[in-house]
């Protein structure tokens, strides 16, 4: 998949590829449409921000728009 992917606090995210995340039993795939870049995921990207855990590489983010295979 692409994604904008932090691999230094110091530098801007880049618009990659990153490995797909694995679906577990119980969870859902979702195809993301849209997601917000407000100041708390900013703060995340730079690794300013207490709820970032500083483990990189990372996509930042915490609410977005999307869909599920069946369309909902």
């Amino acid at each position: 998949m692409k994604a904008a992917v932090v691999t230094d606090f110091n530098q801007a995210p880049q618009y990659t590829d990153f490995t797909d995340p694995t679906i577990e039993a119980g969870e859902t795939g979702i195809t993301v449409l849209a997601a917000s870049v407000n100041r708390l995921v900013r703060s995340q990207a730079d690794g300013s921000h207490y709820s970032s855990d500083h483990q990189l590489p990372m996509i930042p983010g915490v609410d977005g728009v999307g869909t599920t295979d069946d369309g909902s």
